[in-house]
């Protein structure tokens, strides 16, 4: 890509830090739709064919016309070009598309620093007379940099919640019918809607969701058709139907959003005589209808499927048993289930006849209701005694209760536990055509060992989910599978494959509608972007998330997404946002019960980047007791990130034996998994002390540290390292090694405040005084609400 940028109507888009502005605003767009709106217009002097465009964003020949099409209407919806005249993006017939929207080509802005200019700068280093040290009180040319907080990600403590509701979430209940055992392509995909019913019946509205539930499972079981599982058919159309499929747009909405060949509209009228359902079956370009007739909804359906099974070729043999009671009973509880009314499922469980209550079928579904109600005990209670190897139970509850016991098991972060209910399921389901159940079971065991930081066996594991869950065309499942491989991926060190996973989740939980796995993908594509310091992506995201999780019931979602949005800010500069945020989020910090250990954190990272270091330092040990009595994950992951600012404080006002005391009880703290940085944090803490206490050592222990933040590979932790020790080469004079160590910052020096600030200092102190105002001036534009320019600026 050019190094330049490129002005059209309100939109400027830059492709080297591929970024899209509009109005002044960072706005989000899919990778791939920016890298085809990129190459388009660099090459808006002529028409682009169809296999070079897909040839230099694909890098293969072999992608699909559909893939292209949807990647650039992604672009044309962010650009607002999608009307019946195309003003930017114009498609060629049978050749390819064109830029045609007048632009303007605006030169980059140049980069602070450059590898040259650090060679340069080694170079003056050896250069520099020996007469003319720097000196030892040198101020801003040799005083530590400001404080950062370490993690610009966390991502563990969010896995554990997504692996919850991908679990014992809106679609638990919805495997019990085993999926075909082959793959099917997506054009023998079935989606059946919710049910049209002639009249308004209160009384009958569990019919729109259980008998489309009832007439998919038939389908599915005794068809062997590769059916969309009905939550997710719920999330497109919503609990109504209100979407029609005799709607041309909407049809091929459905078609695209699902992949479907064949989309099952069911129609139901009531009268005395009993009930009467027709199926209209759309596929290819044709429609026909099915109809049946019964004295309940659930026999009228079954009549219509069978009429429908006819017609498919399906054997008489395969034709399904008359409803039971039961039957209607689980029917109806999953209808309130699909539509998340968890009183009114829990009140048909506990109104169940007595005759009904024990079984299985219908004690699963208490314990899953008891899970999604967050009674964790009673749901162990219910599934425990399904969970085992009594063949009298379905094999299909049996693999539920296991499902179950390992949610429960992971809530409490009991991954030994929670790896034994994975591997029961995967041991009764190998053999079986449960692929769905089975995937499920695989990305929980992925998840266990992601967990424990077993990336070989967690990647496994994930791929085999993938295979079981693309299989049974479980589009949404997939996608929280693309979570879970992006936080493994982010957690050992690759970040950017991370995103991509994330990336591709991302537009399935949004065009199913699928709002709380879709706020996770992007709570923890924040966190991310922040590790690789793209932090105008992180304030986009983490704006996307806000706005997203707003419409969420789940306060812990809001707190979560809110303490990301903050970091996202606090990394831009915008600190007086920042702690708005802060207070709006966490309104009572004295109240451990009510406050948010992350918030904890960042009050005092704000009380570091404003030099306040007194304070921080006096509220050290308050901060680190309130992380040590953090119950859950994420605030057992901030340790090491608490211990850090608080060592930087104590150093920084000269305390060395009390950084001293607070790196001893970091190293002395229980191990803790999901603690990614502590090896890394506490070498370097370790190099910053004996660095102070001019003890030998110092130099090797720098050197460890780096060598630990190179194996996460995060920029914004190699960042932390190399401004905590480029001070201490220079203040020792050491200006070569300052000089190359400069040199691992220079390509972060653009967009990070406080690298920029590092290679500022670097190059006052080697006298070289046009690359010092460069590096100042980018400064200056980083700085955000931080004063660089500042006299207490320079004083730190």
């Amino acid at each position: 890509m050019s190094a330049s940028s490129y002005r059209f109507g309100r939109f400027r888009l830059d492709p080297r830090s591929r970024e899209l502005w509009a109005d002044g605003e960072l706005v989000g767009m899919p990778p791939k739709s920016f890298d085809c709106l990129a190459y388009l217009i660099e090459h808006r002097d002529r028409a682009v064919g169809r296999d070079e465009l897909i040839s230099a964003v694909w890098g293969s020949a072999d992608v699909a016309d559909h893939s292209l099409a949807q990647t650039l209407l992604r672009a044309r919806q962010v650009l607002g070009d999608t009307g019946a005249e195309r003003t930017m993006i114009r498609t060629v017939p049978r050749f390819g598309h064109r830029w045609v929207a007048a632009t303007e080509e605006v030169a980059a802005v140049p980069a602070t620093v450059a590898v040259v200019a650090a060679a340069a700068a080694a170079a003056a280093a050896a250069e520099r007379p020996a007469e003319n040290p720097p000196r030892a009180d040198a101020g801003a040319d040799a005083a530590p940099m400001p404080p950062r907080t370490p993690r610009g990600y966390r991502w563990l403590a969010a896995a554990a919640l997504l692996l919850a509701l991908a679990l014992a979430g809106g679609y638990l209940w919805q495997a019990r019918a085993p999926a075909p055992a082959s793959v099917a392509d997506a054009a023998e995909l079935f989606v059946v809607l919710p049910v049209r019913l002639a009249d308004a019946q209160v009384e009958s509205a569990w019919v729109r969701l259980g008998a489309m539930d009832y007439i998919a499972t038939l389908l599915r079981q005794n068809a062997k058709r590769h059916v969309l599982p009905s939550e997710q058919v719920v999330s497109v159309v919503g609990t109504a139907g209100r979407a029609e499929a005799s709607d041309d747009g909407q049809l091929g909405r459905l078609r695209a959003v699902t992949g479907a060949g064949w989309i099952v509209s069911p129609r139901a009228s009531a009268s005395a005589q009993g009930w009467r359902f027709t199926l209209d079956v759309y596929h290819g370009d044709g429609l026909r209808s099915y109809e049946g007739a019964g004295a309940t909804p659930l026999e009228a359906s079954r009549a219509a499927a069978i009429a429908l099974m006819d017609a498919l070729g399906v054997p008489d043999a395969a034709a399904p048993q008359s409803p039971l009671p039961v039957d209607e009973l689980l029917q109806r509880i999953d209808a309130a289930l699909l539509v998340g009314d968890l009183a009114q499922a829990r009140g048909l469980v506990d109104g169940a006849p007595p005759a009904l209550r024990g079984d299985p079928r219908l004690r699963v579904r208490a314990g899953q209701i008891a899970v999604r109600q967050g009674r964790p005990d009673e749901a162990e209670s219910l599934f425990r005694p399904l969970a085992s190897d009594d063949a009298s139970i379905a094999l299909q509850v049996r693999a539920l209760a296991y499902l179950g016991l390992g949610t429960v098991t992971v809530g409490r972060l009991d991954f030994g536990g929670a790896e034994a209910a994975y591997d029961k399921v995967i041991a009764l389901l190998k053999d079986s055509d449960e692929i769905r159940l089975l995937g499920r079971a695989y990305m929980g065991r992925g998840v266990v060992h992601a967990s424990r930081n077993e990336f070989g066996a967690a990647m496994a594991d994930f791929g085999r989910a993938r295979v079981d869950l693309q299989r049974a065309g479980d589009r949404i499942g997939t996608a929280n599978l693309e979570i879970n491989v992006g936080m493994a991926e982010i957690n050992r060190g690759r970040i950017e494959q991370g995103i991509a996973a994330l990336d591709r989740a991302i537009p399935i939980l949004s065009g199913f509608g699928v709002r709380d796995q879709l706020v996770i993908s992007l709570h923890n594509k924040t966190y991310a972007q922040l590790g690789l310091l793209d932090v105008g992506g992180a304030l986009a995201t983490s704006q996307r998330a806000m706005e997203l999780s707003a419409q969420l019931a789940n306060q812990v979602f809001g707190r979560r997404v809110a303490a990301a949005r903050a970091r996202a800010l606090f990394a831009a500069g915008r600190l007086r946002e920042t702690g708005e945020l802060i207070r709006r989020f966490d309104p009572q910090p004295d109240d451990p019960s009510q406050s948010d250990t992350e918030f904890s954190i960042l009050r005092a990272a704000l009380l570091g980047e404003r030099g306040d270091y007194a304070a921080l330092d006096a509220q050290g040990d308050a901060l680190l007791a309130r992380v040590a009595r953090s119950a859950d994950a994420t605030g057992q992951g901030m340790l090491s990130e608490a211990s850090w600012m608080v060592v930087d404080a104590a150093l920084r006002r000269g305390r060395i034996e009390r950084a001293a005391q607070v790196l001893q009880g970091l190293k002395s703290a229980p191990p803790a998994p999901e603690d990614l940085d502590r090896r890394w944090i506490e070498k370097l803490a370790e190099a910053r002390l004996l660095a102070a206490r001019r003890q030998p050592g110092a130099e090797a222990a720098f050197d460890a540290a780096l060598a630990l933040v190179e194996e996460r590979g995060a920029p914004s932790a190699l960042v932390v390292a190399a401004t905590g020790w480029l001070p201490v080469l220079l203040e020792s004079g050491e200006l070569e090694r300052a000089a190359a160590l400069g040199g691992r910052l220079v390509p972060y020096a653009d967009r990070d405040y406080h690298a920029a600030q590092a290679m500022a200092q670097l190059y006052r102190t080697l006298g070289r005084q046009e690359l010092a105002a460069e590096a100042q001036a980018r400064l200056r534009l980083l700085a955000g609400e931080r004063a660089p320019d500042s006299d207490a600026q320079a004083a730190r």
